[in-house]
């Protein structure tokens, strides 16, 4: 059987005022995280002249006719990065800003132009994966993608690092056969079957110990709060 390539295409658009190699570097290590195998073809462009913040981005189903990909490459993806000198970081984010409370959409904080330039490209590789698998086009289901992804780039491959319990809740609900939702509570106690999700679902290998910590730690912080200052973090879950 041929390997099928995992090529990825970057070109950043010569005006950018960001260092060109960071940006592909970070480009690829978010597809890392969500292994489309095939070639793919990402344009990096600016954003208007006044736009400080936050990345954009679109992946394209098949690359349109006109286009200045290769010819070997199956989807295309535009990202546009903010100008420069922008306030970081951006705190209690979501997708294009989105509050209904009738959906749970993650959210995260951004520390940098290059998590958020992280973040949504690993979005954007997500909706490929969603093409592949003749998916719906899920704008929540990418954003759960991203977010693990996000959460496993900056632990930097140290189990554990930079979690906290509701991080692996939303990690655990990324795979296609999860349910739409976990609710916290529902999920104390389960700490061998988080670990054996967790580290088949996403690749994250913390023994049931590790996660019960975790999840102790989360519960002894939720009975020294009022329930109203972790309404709001709940209901993303």
């Amino acid at each position: 059987m041929a390997t099928r390539s995992k090529q990825t295409f970057i070109r950043v658009a010569s005006t950018a005022p960001y260092d060109h190699q960071e940006v592909k570097d970070i480009i690829r290590e978010a597809r890392a995280q969500l292994d489309p195998e095939y070639p793919i073809c990402v344009n990096v462009k600016m954003k208007r002249k006044g736009s400080y913040y936050g990345v954009t981005g679109w992946a394209y189903s098949q690359v349109p006719e006109v286009s200045n990909a290769p010819k070997t490459a199956r989807r295309l993806i535009t990202l546009k990065l903010p100008q420069p000198h922008g306030q970081w970081p951006l705190r209690n984010r979501s997708y294009a800003g989105k509050e209904d409370s009738t959906r749970d959409w993650p959210r995260y904080d951004l520390h940098s132009w290059q998590e958020a330039l992280f973040k949504t490209a690993a979005h954007e590789f997500a909706h490929c994966r969603q093409y592949d698998e003749d998916r719906p086009l899920s704008e929540m289901d990418a954003e759960r993608r991203a977010k693990a992804a996000l959460l496993r780039w900056r632990s930097g491959g140290s189990p554990g690092a930079g979690y906290d319990y509701l991080d692996l809740i939303t990690m655990a609900q990324c795979s296609p056969d999860s349910p739409s939702v976990y609710h916290p509570r529902d999920l104390l106690g389960q700490s061998k079957w988080l670990s054996d999700r967790l580290a088949r679902t996403t690749g994250l290998k913390l023994s049931p110990d590790q996660v019960e910590v975790i999840s102790e730690s989360w519960w002894t912080e939720m009975r020294s709060h009022s329930n109203a200052t972790r309404t709001i973090r709940l209901d993303v879950f």
